[in-house]
């Protein structure tokens, strides 16, 4: 089951994955995300904590590509999860980062240092969707 809310509105968002996920599902939340109207780019935690598996281990990495058209609306990531999901977070992470997105993955104990790391960004310009390297389609400027 997926649960999204939002923790600061119009940009922060929480996703949550409790129990078996579907990896369809997974890769859906992606073009849900593209429809959702913010001004901003997102910053997003993944809450895996409450995960307990997958239902295709081995499409996972298809449903991770869904998340490629996604990135350019990504400012940060951050995914807190078990050690068993290290290998999960890492693939999801490698798409995202090859867009300049920045995430970090961060142990149970963390949530809260993963939710405080996603507003650092708040205050940034390069945060904003006007800005003209996100519009033309080119890697968003490397953030301080």
């Amino acid at each position: 089951m997926i649960e999204v809310i939002a923790l600061q509105p119009d940009h922060t968002l929480c996703v949550r994955l409790q129990g078996v996920q579907s990896v369809a599902e997974f890769g859906a939340l992606s073009t849900t995300l593209t429809e959702t109207v913010s001004r901003r780019r997102w910053c997003l935690l993944f809450d895996w904590t409450a995960l307990q598996g997958w239902d295709d281990r081995r499409s996972f990495p298809l449903s991770c590509q869904a998340w490629h058209a996604t990135a350019k609306l990504i400012a940060r990531l951050s995914i807190v999860h078990r050690h068993r999901w290290n290998h999960q977070a890492a693939l999801l992470a490698a798409v995202l980062r090859v867009h300049g997105v920045q995430v970090r993955s961060w142990p149970e104990r963390e949530r809260a240092q993963a939710a405080s790391w996603l507003s650092y960004l708040r205050d940034e310009a390069t945060y904003d969707l006007d800005a003209r390297s996100v519009s033309e389609g080119r890697s968003p400027k490397r953030w301080r």
